[in-house]
């Protein structure tokens, strides 16, 4: 989990709900430095520690991990992991036998499958691409993306907002507190004032 991430509770609330119930892409979007892979990895951990299924995919590691190939080996053979399923056979390369294939997967579990792609917009390639993707993708499969950009895709829309004050107050506090200082109440609120400081990224470096 992050060091510091200021938690709302409503955020949480709102990423289950729609694992629950949702049969559309949830798309998580917001300016860079808000907080969405944040949100993801500290709601995954929980989602996770709940003994639910969850895979993750982060498209900024590295190059190869920004090519969408590499994110159906992933999740094919965590799958198969998961469910001890044919272990030594191998991702096929036709989109549609590929569908085919992690739908049978998918339908081991009794819960929602959630997969997460967080940086869809550092795909390889173009628009294609992330059609490809998600063309791959069985309609059983919970789907999770965050992007800084507008994808062209169709689903239901997560804007991460701004620090609220009392976020803000609350980071600074906490993030110090890691090193053993405080700031002076005069120093805090002149931060706190600052429009910049609403996100999150931007503070944590200010500080």
């Amino acid at each position: 989990m992050q060091q510091v991430y200021i938690r709302r509770a409503a955020d949480f609330e709102r990423l289950t709900a729609w694992v629950d119930k949702g049969n559309t892409p949830l798309i998580v979007t917001g300016d860079a430095g808000m907080g969405k892979s944040a949100l993801l990895a500290n709601w995954g951990k929980l989602y996770q520690e709940s003994g639910r299924f969850l895979f993750w995919h982060f498209c900024e590691v590295s190059e190869r991990g920004a090519h969408p190939v590499v994110i159906m080996q992933r999740l094919h053979e965590s799958l198969q992991q998961r469910y001890q399923f044919n272990l030594e056979e191998k991702i096929p390369y036709s989109t549609e036998i590929m569908r085919e294939k992690l739908d049978a997967l998918v339908q081991q579990d009794v819960e929602p499958v959630v997969v997460i792609i967080d940086g869809l917009n550092q795909l390889d390639e173009a628009q294609g691409t992330v059609d490809w993707l998600l063309e791959a993708l069985p309609p059983s499969i919970r789907l999770i993306v965050s992007t800084s950009k507008d994808n062209g895709l169709t689903g239901e829309v997560f804007e991460v907002q701004p620090l609220s004050d009392a976020d803000k107050t609350q980071l600074i506090v906490d993030y110090l507190e890691q090193y053993g200082k405080v700031l002076d109440k005069e120093y805090r609120a002149l931060m706190v004032q600052r429009h910049q400081t609403k996100n999150p990224l931007f503070l944590k470096i200010l500080l």
